[in-house]
Formats: C-alpha cells, sequence, structure tokens
C-alpha cells in the first residue's frame, strides 16, 4: 500500500509497504480522507511538545470505508463508513473493561506521541473493532474526518459547567477552538465571543453563527470586551489557540468564579502562574489532554448528524494524497487555513 514517512525533520519519502494480515477482532479500512493536524506539522519540523523518533507515519484525524473484517468483529461489515479513534488500548486491562481506556497503561497514539502505532497516511488502516464508530447517515466522509479535532473541542467544553446565558470566549481559529465555540452555543451560552489573529478566518468562523470575533493582533481585548459584555462578565474561557500570551490572556479577563478549560498544547512552559488572585477570584482550571473517549465520539457523531455542528465550512483546503507536500508547505508560512484535509482515496 502506498504509505508516506516522515523520515527526517523535514523530509518526506514515499514507500510501498506490505499489508499485514487481520488478527482476530481486527478491521481493515480504505483511508478515504486524513485532516492535517498542527499535530502533523508540529512532527514534520520535529518542534512537537513531545520527542519524536523517525522515521514516522503520522495522521490522527481519518476517515475511511471498511474493506475486510477479521474473525469475531460483529460490528462492522465491509462497505461501513467509519472514523477511527486517536489512541489503541489493550482492551483487557480494569481501565479498558471500565470504559475508560484513556487510562489504559499500554495506551499507544495513533502517529503522534510515543509509545504509538502507525498514522493514517496511507492506503489502509488496520484498527481494533472496539476503536472505530460507524459514520451516520448525512454524514460524508469528508466531514466525519473532522470528527477527531471535534471531540477535543467537546469534551473540553463538556468539562466545565456553562450556564444557560453565560458569556463565553475561546481563543483559537482552528478547528478545535471554532467546534468548541459552536458546542458552547449549542451548551446554552448566551454569548460567545471567539478570539484570533487573522481576518479571513475570523470572517469565516463568524459564519458559522459565532456571535462575536476579536482579531487581538488589531484590538484591544479588554477594550472590545467590556464593550461587549457591558456590566457582565466572562463566565466561561477556553483556551485553544495553544499560545501563552492566549492563555495568561484568558488568565486575565475570565471573571470571578469562572472557569478555564484548556485543550490547547504548549511547547513551553507557563513561567508565572499567580495562584493567590486565582484564588481571590475563585477561578477553576481545567486542562483536557484526551478526547473523553468512545462516547465523545458518539456524540459528535450524533451532533454532526442532526446538522449542529458545521465542520465543513471550516475546510478551507482539499489536496490529493499525491500533494501533500504543498499542503505541508502551506502550513510552513502564515496562510489563511482553518482545516486542511488530504484526500487520500481518489474515489471517495
Amino acid at each position: 500500500m502506498k504509505t508516506l514517512l516522515i523520515t527526517a525533520p523535514g523530509k518526506l519519502e514515499w514507500t510501498e509497504m506490505d499489508l499485514p494480515e487481520l488478527k482476530r477482532g481486527e478491521v481493515c479500512v480504505r483511508v478515504a480522507y486524513v485532516g492535517l493536524c498542527g499535530t502533523d506539522i508540529d512532527i514534520f519540523k520535529n518542534e512537537a511538545h513531545f520527542k519524536v523518533d523517525y522515521p514516522r507515519i503520522a495522521g490522527h484525524e481519518w476517515s475511511g470505508t471498511v474493506e475486510r473484517v477479521g474473525s469475531d468483529v460483529t460490528s462492522f461489515k465491509p462497505g461501513d463508513k467509519v472514523i477511527g479513534d486517536c489512541m489503541i488500548s489493550c482492551g483487557k486491562c480494569l481501565s479498558c473493561l471500565a470504559g475508560y481506556y484513556f487510562a489504559c497503561k499500554e495506551l499507544k497514539s495513533i502517529g503522534t506521541s510515543a509509545p504509538y502505532v502507525d498514522g493514517a497516511y496511507k492506503e489502509y488502516m488496520i484498527t481494533p473493532e472496539r476503536h472505530l464508530f460507524k459514520i451516520p447517515e448525512g454524514v460524508s466522509l469528508l466531514e466525519a474526518c473532522t470528527v477527531e479535532p471535534s471531540v477535543v473541542s467537546v469534551y473540553a467544553v463538556d468539562v466545565v459547567k456553562i450556564e444557560p446565558g453565560d458569556i463565553v470566549l475561546v481563543s483559537g481559529t482552528g478547528a478545535i477552538g471554532v467546534v468548541a465555540a459552536q458546542y458552547a452555543k449549542l451548551k446554552g451560552a448566551g454569548i460567545v465571543i471567539l478570539t484570533g489573529r487573522n481576518d479571513r478566518k475570523l470572517q469565516i468562523i463568524k459564519e458559522t453563527g459565532i456571535d462575536f470575533t476579536i482579531n487581538v493582533k488589531k484590538d484591544n481585548l479588554d477594550k472590545k470586551l467590556s464593550e461587549i459584555v457591558k456590566d457582565r462578565q466572562v463566565n466561561v474561557s477556553i483556551e485553544a489557540s495553544g499560545n501563552l500570551e492566549a492563555l495568561e490572556d484568558m488568565l486575565r479577563v475570565t471573571g470571578k468564579f469562572g472557569q478555564i478549560s484548556i485543550p490547547g498544547s504548549y511547547h513551553t512552559p507557563l513561567e508565572k502562574l499567580d495562584l493567590g488572585n486565582m484564588a481571590s477570584r475563585d477561578l477553576s482550571i481545567r486542562a483536557t489532554g484526551s478526547s473523553g473517549g468512545g462516547a465523545t465520539f458518539y456524540k459528535v457523531l450524533w451532533l454532526m448528524q442532526l446538522k449542529k455542528i458545521n465542520t465543513l465550512k471550516l475546510i478551507t483546503e482539499i489536496y490529493d494524497f499525491d500533494d501533500i507536500e504543498e499542503a505541508i508547505n502551506l502550513h510552513l508560512r502564515p496562510n489563511d487555513s482553518i482545516k486542511t484535509v488530504i484526500k487520500i482515496d481518489k474515489n471517495a
């Protein structure tokens, strides 16, 4: 099968790999689309917040069609449209049996941090049945490849408590930030404000139903917030940009008794955290390093089927697999991309 290797920082190589034999409980999926994640770019540049070994097959946001199933597989059949999880668990330990597979001590990521298994920049994925999710009617393979970042968004919102009418501030113009903003609105937020640094992205995002956007590169955040919320305050903040300046902004502008959720990842630690100030304002912070497990995947797929979450609007580019280097180069310089998708299967 055609496979893309990252052989060293900044170096790509096409190769042909044998398709492994299916083991008991495994499913072979023909990959249709893969979302190009910022983590993939960081792996390519060797700038990830985790140690990267090479060669590496990246790609963890994917959708596809079942090609074959192994023995004992009962939930899927050839032709089913599916998405895959971003992790692989052992399926046998107490955490897995209790349904908390993200606490599995043998957990492996797909194409990202060690320990890992090969990612989806190849023609086929072989995955345990328990880590696949069927795509419902009305959701395309293209839309479905955005489920994984959407799951991160939804889980980050679910770990905080949004009350009807709350004012929610979201930082980040990538898919995670935008879906978090959409979902916060869905959960009853009265006003949702999203910040970023690119006018074109912010305009596209505004069209997905976000109440207000602020370009923090041009406008003073505190002043614009004051104009929007008036005598009220920000109740919930979600920092999804991975930018420490944005996190510091959140810590400053979130109101008393406020909550901050952090699904973003950072290359450097936050040097100062004024716990005394946080305590005096009774702030709560929750960093979310996972997607929350299978239940969140099913929830996102259901919301997509109901058209309550709009990710198709966020797909700003689609590149054929053969042109993936062009897609990567786009993200090595300033760009207007929100979500870039790689089409692996030309017939998808």
